[in-house]
């Protein structure tokens, strides 16, 4: 304190307030829910269990399979990397993936572009949330891969 006062002990009380008196946390009982359930139709509810509990928030799930909706998210990209390397590409098959959970998803995708060893690409493509309309957009893309070049983050 200042003046040369002391500090106030444990025991000072200030005339008129009570004493705070600890309390004890309720006991949660086996199976109790941390948050409230999702509603039908939400995001969560439309994945697997599984595939949520995949899911970390800000980092990358393990290299899959693509499947035929991330072949259709490849397929939507396609004429804009097209543009962007001023080439055709015959071939534009999604072989594999991983994806980052963030204010919406982050996917990235190897996809096949022709019958050479460094004819494949790497692209990072952003989905937006639903409630902005999930558009996907073109992130950014990595040429002259091979096939097993690992999918990284860029």
């Amino acid at each position: 304190m200042r003046n040369g006062q002391s500090s106030p002990t444990r025991d000072d009380r200030v005339p008129g307030i009570a004493p705070h008196k600890k309390q004890e946390a309720a006991p949660v009982s086996e199976g109790t829910r941390c948050r409230a359930p999702s509603p039908p139709g939400s995001f969560q509810t439309r994945l697997s269990k599984e595939k949520w509990a995949a899911m970390s928030v800000g980092g990358l799930t393990p290299e899959r399979k693509a499947t035929p909706e991330i072949q259709a998210i490849a397929d939507q990209m396609k004429s804009q990397l097209e543009g962007e390397v001023n080439e055709n590409f015959a071939i534009f098959q999604a072989i594999c993936y991983r994806s980052q959970v963030v204010a919406g998803a982050n996917f990235f995708i190897k996809v096949q572009i022709g019958h050479g060893v460094t004819d494949y690409v790497h692209l990072r493509i952003f989905q937006a949330l639903p409630v902005y309309g999930g558009q996907c957009k073109l992130s950014g893309y990595q040429m002259h891969k091979t096939r097993d070049d690992p999918i990284i983050y860029f």
